[in-house]
């Protein structure tokens, strides 16, 4: 409750805890931004076993990077931490890492990173599921763009459609990696989170063709309906 009221003060909303990602305007001058986040980078304990941080210390500090994004002479840093969490042998741990890590990649290295998590070769099985969950939130976000994208009055830095390059470059990632993480994976956890990724990626292919399939239906729309006016202005006979 305490940790709730300190995120209505300091971001001006009272759903510190929805499970929304986006990014809340902050009422914070950037030099207490600055201030808070070397908070944050403290509370991920980057000096700290990652399997001995405790849950209940590094929640709040992950909870406000959704919520806040920090400024970009530290952003480094910190996706480094929280990227690191997602490693914790916690589920829960490594999912609000990867949740979190999501929000901070810019919409322009989304791909990139994706491709990047999915080919790391991982040490143990628990930092495999945490850059597999990484990877599949950031697929998931990619994928928001097509349903959000034309409903926003102009364009927006963080929406970034996925091209047929990106769409190449993921497809490449995943088969590169579906015999040791899906065929020859021992793990069910991980194997699990492997499908969530194709699931994701098919899902954003998905989208992509309706997006770009709506997009041909309302130029189509215009032109036809600008053919049936010069028709009518000049007197020609219309036809359908």
């Amino acid at each position: 409750m305490l940790f709730r009221a300190l995120m209505d003060r300091l971001i001006g909303t009272n759903d510190a805890f929805s499970d929304e990602d986006t990014h809340t305007q902050s009422r914070l001058s950037d030099e207490a931004i600055t201030s808070l986040m070397q908070a944050v980078l403290q509370l991920l304990s980057t000096d700290v076993d990652v399997d001995q941080v405790k849950a209940e210390v590094v929640f709040p500090a992950l909870q406000l990077l959704q919520r806040v994004q920090p400024p970009s002479n530290m952003s480094e840093r910190i996706q480094h931490s929280v990227l690191r969490l997602a490693s914790s042998r916690q589920w829960l741990v490594r999912d609000k890492a990867a949740k979190t890590y999501s929000t901070l990649v810019s919409a322009k290295d989304r791909v990139s990173c994706i491709a990047r998590l999915i080919r790391h070769e991982a040490r143990t099985q628990n930092e495999v599921h945490g850059n597999l969950l990484t990877a599949k939130y950031l697929v998931e976000r990619q994928g928001k763009n097509f349903s959000t994208e034309g409903k926003l009055g102009g364009s927006c830095s963080v929406y970034k459609p996925l091209t047929v390059t990106d769409m190449d470059t993921l497809m490449n990632a995943i088969q590169s990696r579906i015999d040791d993480l899906l065929y020859d994976n021992a793990c069910p956890l991980t194997q699990a989170a492997f499908v969530d990724i194709q699931n994701a990626f098919f899902y954003s292919a998905i989208q992509k063709q309706r997006y770009l399939f709506g997009k041909f239906s309302l130029i189509f729309d215009q032109v036809y309906s600008d053919i049936m006016e010069y028709q009518a202005q000049d007197g020609l006979p219309l036809r359908i």
